[in-house]
């Protein structure tokens, strides 16, 4: 860096710097430098990044006051630049990269396992069905498999509807006792 009263040379940029308090641009890096570099080094924990953080601060700084040449409080102007790159220095560490999905192949995938899923619960509901008494199987193949209404169900097995009331709850009652005791559910907790 050279020095000439108030204009400073940053690489390419010429600089001329006014400011209230009559510091050089020179007296600003001198002043602030280590600070900035101790702070970078405590977020990033790493020497080079927090080398590369400052002299971007620094660089964006000079760049501000080439565009807007009179600053108040120096500062606090340098460090909101400083909290800037550090911010989008993270947005660049933690950018998740975009990922070439084949949503096909995931659509496929998650058919392909809700196939299995009710292939395993009509195995098991079948396997369940089997351990109930007759009737009660009846009653529930009709009700819930066929999607018959009680009274249907009343007609078709020559009962009343209270018969079809009384054997649909003592047959969900057994349902749940054998799926409780793990009767009737085995391909449901096997491993895939």
């Amino acid at each position: 860096m050279i020095k000439l009263t108030n204009k400073l040379i940053i690489g390419e940029y010429f600089l001329v710097y006014k400011n209230p308090a009559k510091q050089t641009i020179e007296e600003v890096f001198n002043n602030h430098f280590a600070k900035l570099y101790k702070f970078f080094l405590q977020k990033s924990l790493n020497k080079q990044t927090a080398e590369d953080l400052t002299s971007e601060t620094f660089t964006r700084f000079a760049e501000q006051i080439n565009a807007n040449s009179s600053i108040e409080d120096t500062k606090t102007y340098l460090y909101g630049i400083a909290r800037n790159v550090f911010n989008e220095y993270l947005r660049v560490k933690y950018q998740t990269s975009d990922l070439d999905l084949d949503t096909n192949q995931i659509a496929e995938t998650i058919d392909d396992y809700s196939n299995r899923t009710i292939n395993d619960l009509e195995d098991a509901l079948a396997n369940c069905l089997e351990k109930l008494s007759r009737s009660q199987s009846n009653v529930l193949r009709l009700r819930f498999i066929e999607r018959l209404s009680p009274k249907d169900i009343a007609r078709k097995l020559n009962k009343n509807i209270n018969y079809f009331k009384t054997t649909q709850r003592r047959a969900i009652a057994s349902m749940r006792a054998l799926v409780e005791s793990g009767k009737c559910l085995p391909k449901l907790t096997k491993k895939v």
